[in-house]
């Protein structure tokens, strides 16, 4: 329930650093939108809105009409076997072979992964961490030259570029000369232009982004209506799972992946509407 809280937080910030740098009256509509529409990516809020109906009606067959589509779309959306389907359409045209993968001279890192302790003075990965792991493996085995890591990924706002550039090289055995870091990025449409106009040969140069199997769609959205055409491989995906009988137990975890999944499906019509 604090998601929209997040958002209205959010869209103050973007306001804010658009009028002091990249300001744009379409893209801020845009992005505001895009949050906005966001605030409704939850089963919770539908089923909530149902049982409201149902408390508050006076007619007895609202009423059990209402706890009835209630608990319906409880045991779809806690249901991990259909998320696994919806999950698998949606992302199966954009995986591929990570030993297939030539040779590209930057890999392009959306943010999101990681976010800067303060108190501990550390760089915390989340759960998307994966697209930078796999990144750094083509970058162990040669296939990519540079990184690109762009918007709040890396945290950069918070002072935490040494930290991380530190510990990419100290730990992962990356050098520093080979990061490139974008730090004013706060949605995908902006990682993509923000960084080409950081690094304008990666137009010219092989690029690959390496991304969020869920995330792939929106993000190669945003590449062709930039005129950019990178390679690209997604992460963070598990098509290869078998569900089991326990997959219709309702569990509450998968009522957290659907919300990824919706956010995606809301950002797509968002991205079509305003593009």
């Amino acid at each position: 329930m604090l998601q929209p809280l997040c958002y209205i937080t959010s869209i103050k910030h973007y306001y804010k650093e658009s009028a002091k740098k990249y300001y744009n009256k379409k893209l801020l509509m845009f992005y505001i939108l895009s949050r906005l529409f966001a605030c409704t990516a939850s089963p919770w809020l539908y089923i909530l809105i149902l049982l409201g109906f149902a408390c508050f009606t006076a007619k007895r067959k609202v009423r059990i009409g209402c706890f009835s589509a209630a608990m319906v779309l409880f045991l779809f959306f806690s249901n991990g076997y259909f998320y696994g389907l919806c999950l698998s359409a949606y992302v199966k045209p954009y995986i591929t072979d990570f030993n297939a993968i030539g040779h590209y001279k930057y890999a392009l890192l959306p943010g999101g992964f990681t976010g800067y302790d303060k108190a501990r003075e550390r760089t915390d990965y989340g759960f998307a961490a994966d697209r930078q792991v796999d990144a750094i493996e083509l970058y162990k085995l040669g296939k990519v030259e540079k990184l690109v890591v762009t918007g709040d990924g890396a945290s950069c706002k918070d002072g935490n570029v040494e930290v991380y550039l530190d510990q990419l090289e100290r730990v992962w055995g990356v050098n520093r000369e080979d990061v490139i870091i974008e730090p004013e990025a706060l949605n995908t449409f902006q990682n993509i232009d923000y960084s080409l106009k950081l690094v304008p040969d990666m137009r010219s140069e092989n690029t690959i982004v390496v991304n969020s199997a869920i995330y792939m769609r929106r993000t190669l959205l945003s590449c062709r209506k930039l005129d950019f055409y990178p390679a690209y491989y997604a992460t963070d995906v598990n098509l290869s799972r078998k569900w089991t009988w326990q997959s219709w137990i309702p569990d509450f975890h998968v009522m957290d992946e659907w919300m990824r999944l919706m956010h995606e499906w809301i950002g797509m019509i968002a991205y079509k509407l305003n593009f």
